[in-house]
């Protein structure tokens, strides 16, 4: 297992590098977007950058804006978060990133036809992993976190994308069904496909990201169940102001680790 920590994109990139690395952490995942971190601004600050994850042995991986929306009924609006995303896939395969999440969208409240909905958002990941393909980055695609998908539809998502892997995030699964049973569904079913994993924790009615061990989520056995399958990474998705929490759960996530 290798433990990472997402940047939060309000924050210096070179702060966030220097947290993880003070942390110990094995990788940052970069989510490439507004403000400071921006396909533009981590170009001009390339050379540094690589410097600056070399410098705490920090491995790479990279993440979309959550805000993309890749099922927007207007195929204008929906072009143009495909073209912004092709440039976040070229900055990924630039610095070096072999993964790449892709947050699934919210429009699909505007869709009275669930089929067009999964119809319009397949066909975007379906651009989306062609060109991380020629880039040689893997696609991971990360699980609803709304509650009103069920297992099936993911299933039906992945049909449509077969080649597609998943990032399994555990608090988005904690979200459709009490006491760890999505969460464990997921890992059963999803096992040959989860490629990487997001942790955080929450109180089972809305993505709270907080750290973990303090929301509903019972770690001990969620880990012990991925365990059995899956050893690469994780990234703590941790939104705090106290970044110290960071590193507390990540202390909590070794100990468990070793334990299951």
């Amino acid at each position: 297992m290798k433990l990472g920590l997402m940047n939060n994109p309000r924050n210096s990139v070179f702060d966030e590098i220097w947290l993880a690395g003070e942390y110990k952490f094995d990788f940052l995942e970069l989510t490439i977007e507004a403000p400071e971190a921006t396909p533009e601004k981590l170009k001009e600050d390339k050379a540094k950058i690589l410097d600056s994850l070399s410098t705490y042995n920090l491995k790479l991986l990279a993440h979309s804006p959550w805000t993309f929306e890749f099922s927007h009924p207007y195929q204008s609006i929906r072009a143009a978060f495909l073209r912004e995303q092709e440039k976040v896939i070229e900055t990924a395969a630039d610095f070096g990133a072999k993964k790449l999440t892709v947050h699934t969208d919210h429009m699909h409240f505007v869709h009275k036809d669930r089929k067009k909905f999964f119809e319009l958002l397949a066909d975007s990941f379906k651009k989306i992993y062609s060109t991380t393909q020629n880039a040689g980055i893997t696609l991971c695609i990360e699980n609803f976190e709304e509650k009103a998908f069920t297992m099936k539809e993911h299933e039906q998502l992945f049909e449509l994308l077969p080649e597609a892997k998943l990032t399994l995030d555990v608090a988005h699964a904690n979200l459709s069904a009490p006491n760890n049973q999505a969460i464990f569904d997921f890992i059963k079913t999803f096992k040959k496909k989860i490629t990487h994993v997001h942790a955080s924790d929450n109180k089972g009615e809305k993505d709270d990201h907080l750290p973990i061990g303090t929301g509903k989520i019972k770690w001990e056995p969620v880990l012990a169940k991925l365990k059995q399958s899956y050893d690469d990474t994780i990234t703590l998705e941790i939104h705090s102001e106290d970044r110290e929490y960071l590193k507390i759960s990540k202390e909590k996530i070794e100990k468990m680790w070793k334990r299951a």
